[in-house]
């Protein structure tokens, strides 16, 4: 992490101005030019990889992979691999939408078809044999993950050409679920071109292997063809000192490759089916059934029910649980989660494989967020045969049956920084703790050995019960009565009268002005990377003019921001109040630089609304982060002594 206060800008690579979408060509590079123009240091992106559901990014069939709709499609017409023609018919397929909205359907439809063309075209040695060399060199230096990844999106391709029911390889046959089996016969297959008839396999047998291969080769140039453009963008970024964050869910998607070729890792029974669920357990926000994510556990220990029996008694805390009272969940007692820890033995396959994901990731960025890092302190477990009831004659999922895990702790990285080059300790590791959420002080304890943690503004407690102090004694006071507060003199544009307003945490009264998640309190808290809001977040001028928030909240996040900047538009006086913070990274997303809101004329620009559909959506359409926004954001930076100045 940089030593000095800087600043930067949360844009996923999908929300690039290209054409179809965004992606590693141009509209990279001149983003990075326009950081640098802008005055910013850091580049945060969402994840990377291929998507198979919900347009997600958080839901990929690899964690190693990329995504091939991100390649430069402009350099593959350079290299002689598409024509001009070709990729001019290819573009012309997205004139007639939206240039703020990315087409996924339309993309689908056309961009693999696109890419197949030039493949053909690479694999006639004769035309391209420098490219062909290169191809080889980087299958060769990625196939620890590159095979199985691109074997299983060959299976993936026959079983929707032969059985699109068996969608999943969890309900695959045998000889393809079955990875062991699976290489066995592929390596038959391929040592036996010459005479295929001595496999004595059955015609319809020899054909799905033919199409599993024939895949996995196309897959596996798509991956060389994005990693090739992804160096040269990250190379240009570090060269005009700018950072790059990647962002990394702790858990990886059940349909994946990574869970198909590292079963020892998770908790799959023989069957390949899961035994349990991740997901967070009913709180505030969902107080029936928490949420259900469905990601497979990682297996942490070999001998965990053997602990669990001698902890029982000491690891929870002594709460008779209902089920339908979220206050009764019994949380792990931290000293003995410690001492859990501690006897534990750690599964090295699981270690190996979040070694390896780690190691493959600090490649690719500068530093990584690690999205629901207290997972790796304690987890919620959510058991399968738990995980569904009934409503209304329908079976739903449900996180409610769940409970808090033993997770592997400060254990786990010890582990993983002895498997890493050229990091000696654990803070030298360039994590980013995604510390939101139930935080416990086990958590704590970890996040503060390992990197800094997150503040978000928009979760500063605005809009909360609020409670004045009238002498020795508290009494309560709704926000709402906020003006009885100023007509007593209580100037609010003074940061210590802000104390004179209490919100109630944990049964304790706590001021308004020592809240974790304002500006000036980033470095007492750790949390040095502060965003307005995330990609989960609304536009911070959508929460304005969000009929639903409290108007007291917006009053009160208003006159907030008036005590921290002079600017006139609202979303750069949000704006330089953070960058007015101590926290060392001030991150803004793209939407809040240009005031944007939630939603407008049937564009929905917010990022990402959880549990709706048609989110991911929004890019930047040509020339929109114009010289002026750009400008704007310069000035502040510098007033606001956020301008990278190297040693």
């Amino acid at each position: 992490m940089l030593e000095q206060k800087v600043s930067g800008i949360l844009l996923p690579i999908s929300s690039l101005p290209g054409k179809h979408i965004g992606n590693f060509g141009k509209p990279a590079f001149d983003f990075i030019n326009h950081l640098v123009d802008s005055g910013q240091s850091v580049w945060q992106v969402l994840p990377m990889g291929p998507i198979i559901e919900g347009d997600s990014p958080f839901y990929s069939p690899s964690t190693f992979a990329l995504n091939p709709y991100y390649i430069d499609l402009e350099d593959l017409v350079e290299k002689n691999l598409l024509t001009k023609n070709e990729l001019s018919i290819f573009y012309s397929g997205f004139d007639i939408f939206n240039p703020s909205q990315i087409n996924y359907e339309q993309l689908w439809n056309m961009h693999k078809s696109l890419l197949q063309i030039a493949y053909n075209r690479l694999i006639n040695k004769d035309i391209h044999p420098k490219l062909q060399t290169n191809f080889s060199n980087f299958q060769q230096k990625h196939s620890p993950w590159l095979n199985d990844y691109a074997n299983f999106m060959g299976i993936k391709q026959m079983i929707s050409e032969k059985d699109p029911e068996k969608n999943t390889w969890f309900k695959w046959d045998d000889e393809f679920k079955n990875k062991e089996k699976f290489d066995t016969n592929l390596n038959k297959f391929i040592n036996s071109q010459d005479n295929l008839s001595s496999l004595n396999w059955d015609e319809e047998k020899i054909n799905k292997f033919t199409i599993i291969q024939k895949e996995a080769d196309f897959q596996k140039f798509m991956q060389w063809l994005a990693f090739s453009h992804w160096d040269k963008v990250k190379k240009f970024a570090n060269e005009r000192n700018i950072s790059i964050i990647g962002d990394d869910p702790i858990y990886v998607a059940p349909d994946s490759a990574d869970v198909w070729a590292n079963r020892d890792a998770f908790k799959i029974d023989n069957n390949g089916e899961l035994e349990c669920y991740a997901g967070v357990p009913p709180d505030y926000f969902s107080p029936k059934h928490g949420q259900f994510w469905g990601n497979p556990i990682y297996k942490w220990w070999n001998n965990e029910q053997e602990l669990i029996n001698e902890f029982n008694d000491t690891l929870w805390q002594k709460k008779e649980r209902n089920y339908e009272n979220p206050e009764t969940i019994p949380n792990l007692i931290p000293e003995t989660l410690a001492e859990f820890q501690k006897k534990g033995e750690l599964n090295n396959a699981a270690v190996n494989f979040v070694a390896q994901r780690l190691k493959h990731k600090l490649r690719l960025f500068d530093e990584l967020r690690i999205d629901h890092f207290r997972g790796f302190s304690g987890y919620w477990e959510i058991p399968a045969k738990k995980s569904t009831v009934e409503i209304d004659g329908k079976r739903i999922n449900t996180a409610k049956y769940g409970n808090w895990m033993p997770g592997p702790g400060l254990k786990l990285f010890e582990e993983v920084l002895k498997i890493f080059d050229g990091y000696s300790k654990l803070k030298e590791l360039p994590i980013i703790a995604e510390d939101l959420g139930v935080i416990t002080p086990d958590v704590e304890k970890l996040k503060k050995a390992i990197g800094p943690g997150m503040q978000v503004f928009h979760f500063a407690p605005w809009g909360d019960l609020f409670y004045e102090k009238r002498g020795k004694k508290i009494k309560l006071n709704y926000a709402a009565q906020i003006d009885r507060l100023k007509q007593k003199g209580i100037d609010f544009s003074q940061k210590d009268s802000w104390n004179n307003l209490y919100y109630l945490r944990d049964n304790q009264f706590v001021p308004f002005g020592n809240h974790e998640f304002l500006p000036h309190n980033a470095e007492e808290t750790q949390k040095l990377v502060a965003y307005l809001g995330t990609h989960d977040n609304e536009t911070t001028i959508g929460f304005f003019n969000n009929p639903d928030v409290p108007a007291v909240a917006r009053r009160l996040m208003h006159d907030y921001i008036t005590m921290h900047s002079d600017e006139y538009l609202l979303n750069n006086r949000a704006i330089e109040t953070l960058f007015n913070g101590n926290a060392r990274y001030a991150i803004v997303q793209m939407q809040d630089i240009l005031g944007l809101p939630n939603e407008k004329q049937g564009v929905k620009y917010r990022m990402n609304q959880p549990n709706t559909l048609g989110n991911w959506l929004w890019k930047l359409s040509p020339g929109e982060f114009s010289r002026h926004y750009r400008k704007r954001l310069s000035e502040i930076t510098e007033r606001t002594g956020r301008i990278y100045k190297k040693n």
